[in-house]
């Protein structure tokens, strides 16, 4: 690996999973207690032409949308499966029609027809279709973000609203199953996040670090809380009235050796955690890497491997496929069929693309 690639690696993977720079890791390289020894595949390489330095990326209506960091344009859409660049969407700024500070909000959910845009400045989720040479908005959600405390807000089917955020007065993370009407709290559970947070002399929250913190992933009634930590994803069914049932619980248990590993991250060098995280109607998606912090104050790091894990929704049995090159973001068609992956670590000038294995016979 490059020099200069090693020295951008722990800030990559800072601005990869939120507010966590790193994860711990225990020893040795095998599939991980209750997960497979992952398969080996193969793939190929497809030129970027444009200079783009992606934030997020995301699938929706079989196009690939790349948000960009420090550019004018927000987002370059490609056509899949060659992933041709078609067109640039939405402008940077504090015009009108223009986004101050936006994130996809629906990221991670795979190819839903639609994408959801968290708009900071207004406050409000809003809901496009994505056509061949344009956006067209369909719908604006609002949003009730706490004055005092951190949230993390996202739309779930049936007019509810999902959001992470420390429950009051305590250091502790639930995810809340709230009205999109007014805010209000339908139902919760507790998120096995660490948290360190300091508050100003009126309460309001000016510092927090959330290590562990899961990804939330939402198809139809169904949410996955995927963890960052450990591989581990709780899959939940939302009711219609707003209750949240468990489903099952799929990966590694999530104990407290796990939770501890995450409390002494920073005395490690051997680093593990997911990274890249996506969906689709069958499966839910993680990218495990493994890396080697060679220097903690220069935020250098070594890549040691990428394995995606596949996950069914419904079915408990997990498939593993160990990437032949170096990765640190996922993006899966909504067909199951193909793979892509990005390394923010090099410059946005490839992405590759991997045929992925169909079945449960890809571990045989």
């Amino acid at each position: 690996m490059k020099k200069k690639t090693r020295r951008r690696f722990l800030s990559c993977l800072g601005a990869g999973i939120g507010t966590l720079c790193l994860v711990g890791c225990s020893s040795g390289t095998g599939g991980g207690e209750g997960l497979p020894e992952p398969r080996r595949i193969e793939g190929d390489s497809i030129a970027i032409h444009q200079i783009v330095k992606p934030s997020r990326w995301a699938v929706s209506a079989g196009k690939a949308i790349v948000q960009t960091q420090g550019t004018d344009s927000l987002f370059y859409v490609y056509r899949l499966p060659d992933f041709r660049f078609l067109y640039t969407w939405g402008r940077r700024g504090d015009g009108p029609g223009e986004f101050a500070a936006v994130t996809i909000a629906n990221a991670w959910d795979g190819d839903t027809g639609e994408v959801m845009l968290q708009d900071f400045r207004s406050n409000a989720l809003k809901v496009f279709s994505v056509g061949d040479t344009t956006w067209v908005q369909t719908d604006t959600l609002p949003s009730f973000p706490d004055s005092k405390v951190f949230s993390d807000d996202r739309p779930l089917a049936g007019g509810f609203l999902g959001t992470k955020k420390l429950a009051e007065g305590r250091e502790e993370e639930y995810f809340y199953v709230r009205s999109l009407r007014d805010g209000s709290v339908l139902d919760s559970v507790p998120l096995q996040t660490v948290v360190e947070a300091q508050y100003d002399e009126q309460g309001r929250m000016y510092s927090l670090s959330r290590v562990n913190t899961p990804k939330v992933i939402a198809r139809g009634d169904r949410v996955a809380l995927v963890y960052e930590l450990v591989r581990h994803i709780d899959v939940y069914q939302v009711s219609p009235e707003g209750k949240l049932h468990l489903l099952h619980s799929l990966g590694e248990p999530l104990d407290d050796a796990a939770l501890e590993r995450a409390r002494t991250v920073r005395s490690r060098t051997s680093q593990r955690g997911i990274t890249g995280f996506a969906a689709t109607d069958r499966y839910i998606y993680t990218l495990y890497i493994e890396f080697e912090v060679s220097d903690w104050q220069a935020k250098t790091a070594e890549f040691r491997r990428g394995v995606v894990y596949r996950y069914g929704w419904d079915d408990p049995q997990v498939e593993a496929f160990e990437l032949a090159r170096p990765a640190t973001d996922i993006l899966v068609t909504g067909d199951d069929r193909s793979l892509y992956t990005r390394n923010d670590l090099e410059d946005f000038d490839r992405v590759y693309v991997y045929s992925l294995p169909q079945g449960q016979g890809a571990q045989q």
